[in-house]
């Protein structure tokens, strides 16, 4: 269970969050990005969550938009570490 309510809606700074969550100079920014995201619930924040699960090179990214995903209560599966 998440340490932190779920908000229903978007961000404010949406397009900030989109943009650092594509950040492919920082894994970091990414990782805080995904920390962000998982905490609103809406579309568009699914969706980023979805694709750094499916194609981050970073593990720990990759984990963390899994555990947001399933605390949206989406089906997911999250493949081994390498």
């Amino acid at each position: 269970m998440a340490n932190y309510e779920i908000i229903l809606g978007k961000p404010e700074n949406y397009e900030e969050l989109r943009k650092k969550a594509n950040d492919s100079t920082s894994w970091r920014k990414r990782l805080d990005t995904v920390e962000e995201l998982e905490k609103w619930k809406f579309t568009e924040s699914k969706d980023i969550l979805w694709r750094r699960m499916n194609s981050d090179k970073v593990f720990s990214v990759k984990e963390a938009a899994f555990k947001g995903l399933q605390e949206f209560g989406e089906d997911v599966f999250l493949s081994k570490k390498r």
